[in-house]
């Protein structure tokens, strides 16, 4: 009972515990039986905990709230309904990257007894007062009490999930707390995911599962969303023999030896990511490149840079990080207006170059926009005409690049003044009308 009699003790604190927990109802009330001598409100923080419980709620008195009262008196706060059959698994959880930490935000996490069955699952959430990390609660019932249990943390999701390079049966990347010797300490584990502990597939999960949403707008559904990433530590990617990072297949496949790790490079993740949107329109997917800038033909760059937009504007941004943002060029202030951007000799353009053009045609025309339109169009004027026009071409100028983008085949239904770029914008294009 701290502050009894108003004799303030500075303590500001009062537990009620149960010796024996039993099943239930539970009614949680806050009364302010006397305000003694303060004046300003009166400030409260409940927590409940116990079971498969833990909540917490806040709230204030005014002064002329206190009442004197007894059994039953005060505020109505919390209702909750306990389930004490069983135990609860609760803790933090983050993962570690080059630069910083971060949430494996809707990671599957489990509870697994020494044998290896799983007595519980819930998913890592957000921890609000630490973006960073993520929290979890997962309810269980074990087999034995006695018997030694531990949590378990997959990389993994209701959307994607992110295997390593088994030949056999590929299998998904676990991080497991320590084991405790029973299931009646197991109480709160907190743990964080260390880079040789596979932190890399969490963040590839996290980083594939911020590009849904655009998926989804480019009417893809969560159902056909690409349900595999393959990755493994300080290896090649899986079919290759060298550090690329490629998408075949419906499975995004990452790189991950020391010359070129990308599994924390979110910029090379959302670029194979774009390939998915690609395949879902129905582009030609081309077979990759070095992703340098150099000039290439142009339907190599347009399926290479439309890929590179596509994972930039997930990112938000036109910064391309690769190496773990070593590079940190910005892709129109590297490549726009740049000699790397075109060969005139030969009309090979930039991949970069696209996607700088993409982001800025997004910019002034809504292209992303566009190209949903186009899938939903019964002629597929933009989308099909133009993807299967690019696959005829050897050379194109940048300002032909332009026209195949953003103007329809037919001449009726062009209006050059919606796709004008300003000359500022594009130094290079002496072209007054493109669609001309």
């Amino acid at each position: 009972d701290s502050n009894a009699g108003c004799s303030i003790d500075a303590i500001k604190t009062e537990n009620i515990f149960y010796s024996l927990a039993v099943s239930g109802q539970y009614i949680i009330r806050v009364d302010l039986y006397s305000a003694c001598s303060v004046t300003e409100n009166i400030n409260y923080e409940v927590l409940v905990e116990g079971c498969d419980v833990m909540q917490t709620v806040t709230g204030s008195f005014l002064p002329q709230e206190a009442d004197f009262g007894s059994a039953g008196s005060g505020r109505e706060v919390l209702v909750v309904n306990v389930n004490c059959n069983g135990y609860l698994a609760k803790g933090t959880v983050s993962y570690m990257t080059p630069m910083s930490r971060f949430n494996p935000l809707g990671s599957v996490v489990r509870v697994v007894d020494a044998a290896g069955n799983e007595l519980g699952t819930s998913e890592v959430e957000r921890d609000v007062t630490d973006a960073r990390r993520g929290v979890y609660s997962v309810s269980y019932e074990p087999t034995d009490v006695d018997s030694a249990v531990y949590v378990e943390f997959l990389s993994t999701n209701n959307k994607i999930k992110v295997t390593d390079h088994s030949e056999v049966n590929t299998h998904v990347y676990r991080v497991t707390s320590e084991i405790v010797p029973s299931a009646e300490v197991m109480a709160t584990r907190d743990v964080v995911i260390n880079t040789d502990d596979g932190s890399g597939a969490f963040h590839i999960m996290v980083t594939l599962t911020r590009g849904l949403p655009l998926y989804l707008s480019y009417g893809g559904q969560v159902a056909d969303y690409p349900r595999i990433a393959n990755w493994e530590n300080g290896k090649y990617a899986k079919g290759t023999d060298n550090s690329a990072s490629y998408f075949y297949g419906g499975t995004i496949y990452v790189g991950g030896h020391e010359t070129d790790p990308d599994q924390f490079d979110d910029s090379v993740l959302l670029h194979e990511f774009g390939h998915l949107i690609n395949a879902r329109t129905g582009a030609v997917i081309t077979g990759g490149g070095p992703h340098d800038g150099s000039p290439i033909t142009p339907n190599f760059a347009f399926s290479e840079g439309y890929a590179t937009y596509l994972g930039q504007k997930v990112i938000g941004n036109l910064v391309y990080c690769d190496g773990w943002c070593s590079d940190l060029s910005n892709l129109a202030d590297r490549y726009l207006g740049t000699t790397a951007a075109n060969d005139a000799s030969s009309g090979d353009i930039s991949e970069f170059l696209v996607a700088s053009v993409a982001f800025k045609l997004d910019d002034q025309i809504g292209l992303g926009a566009l190209m949903r339109q186009s899938l939903t169009d019964p002629n597929k004027l933009l989308l099909e005409a133009n993807y299967n026009r690019l696959g005829t071409l050897n050379a194109v100028d940048f300002s032909d690049m332009v026209s195949i983008v953003v103007c329809p085949l037919d001449a009726a239904q062009r209006n050059p003044s919606s796709v004008l770029l300003n000359d500022n914008d594009l130094p290079w294009i002496q072209e007054v009308d493109f669609c001309a």
